[in-house]
């Protein structure tokens, strides 16, 4: 599993459909979703920060592995991996120039002791863009909640060579009134067309070993919005650089100092329907 692959700065921009409104996770009001005039029908988010390979077999827990554990290729000489979130010994060293493990392992200085998932300097294993869809059937049949485009551009053109991306898409119900905590269910796990992990799509399951990961080329919210309701959900999709994937190593993104891009679209209808519509882009797919 390639730890020396940087990538910085990335944008998502999501726009919604028919009976859907969206509105961004707002800080003041982070857990409900309540506040009506902040849905429209798209937004653009913006993440920056150092995104360093991690691995996982669930989108939960992720792993990375030692500088002198990786072969030139960017596998991993041995299954031998570190859980992220570990804190670091720092016996000997500055603490306030690295504040964890993941960090320190990459040697990237970090500012701060907040968690590096909020935005403190330092490296990520991922990072999450979090919204609320609010969702009206008008529909005689249950409907669906769907992704229906997930479009990952360098420089504004579909990817060509670096498919170690990976895209795990979260959701869960959120009530009006009393909001919800946590990243949700996981609906899917999404990869670029041609991406292909090491052995056998096998990632990181522990700190010792690989196990088997489903990739998916879908995702629906949810299946039982019945005629005439209207439910608000809270989504998250993260992404990160999957370190088992053959394409990431350094030789591949040392060359690429342009801007990624997350283009996304949510759709709702009846099942046939919105699985006749769906296209998960030419990019991630």
């Amino acid at each position: 599993m390639n730890n020396t692959v940087t990538v910085t700065g990335m944008a998502a921009k999501t726009k919604v459909s028919n009976n859907l409104l969206i509105a961004p996770w707002d800080d003041a009001n982070a857990h409900k979703g309540n506040e009506e005039d902040k849905y429209v029908s798209s937004i653009e988010q913006v993440v920056k920060g150092i995104l360093e390979p991690v691995s996982t077999v669930d989108g939960i827990n992720f792993y990375y592995t030692a500088t002198n554990n990786v072969v030139a290729d960017g596998d991993a000489k041995t299954d031998a991996y570190i859980k992220y979130g570990t804190e670091a010994a720092l016996t000997g060293e500055d603490a306030t120039k690295y504040n964890d493990a993941f960090s320190k392992n990459y040697d990237i200085t970090k500012t701060g002791a907040a968690d590096i998932i909020t935005g403190e300097t330092g490296a990520k294993a991922y990072i999450d863009y979090t919204f609320f869809l609010k969702a009206t059937n008008t529909d005689s049949a249950v409907a669906e909640v769907a992704l229906t485009k997930c479009n990952l551009l360098y420089d504004a053109a579909a990817i060509a060579s670096g498919k170690a991306f990976r895209v795990a898409v979260y959701a869960q119900e959120s009530a009006k009134e009393t909001g919800t905590t946590g990243d949700g269910t996981l609906v899917t796990i999404l990869t670029l067309d041609g991406a292909e992990n090491f052995t056998d799509n096998k990632a990181v399951a522990s700190t010792s070993a690989l196990g088997d990961v489903t990739y998916n080329d879908a995702a629906t919210i949810d299946d039982t919005l019945a005629s005439g309701a209207t439910k608000y959900y809270k989504v998250v999709v993260r992404l990160w650089l999957e370190g088992e994937d053959n394409t990431c190593n350094n030789d591949t993104y040392a060359i690429l100092n342009g801007e990624y891009s997350l283009n996304l679209e949510f759709k709702i209808g009846t099942l046939a329907n919105i699985v006749a519509v769906a296209n998960i882009g030419s990019s991630l797919s």
